[in-house]
């Protein structure tokens, strides 16, 4: 992608160029940085992940349930990198 910096191959990090960020109020998902500090997983959609808690039963879920039951939902919000001007520090 020709609007994205790749700061680093592995782990994947980059960040979109200055020119892709002004060119719109909203930054779409396919700009959005990226800041990995190890491997994405590639779960399969039958990984199962538990949640538990204090006063509640344990419980099981595949990715896939998960995806399938819960709603996607559009959020505009802030994100920002706690890096950004990191150089700037003394």
């Amino acid at each position: 992608m020709t609007d994205m910096i790749e700061r680093k191959s592995d782990p994947y990090n980059a960040e979109p160029t200055p020119g892709a960020l002004i060119e719109r109020f909203l930054t779409p998902q396919a700009l959005f940085y990226v800041r990995s500090h190890g491997a994405v997983p590639d779960l399969p959609a039958d990984h199962r992940i538990e949640v538990s808690g204090t006063g509640m039963a344990s419980r099981s879920f595949s990715v896939e349930e998960l995806k399938s039951a819960l709603a996607t939902r559009t959020v505009t919000a802030v994100l920002q990198c706690a890096g950004n001007r990191r150089t700037d520090l003394q």
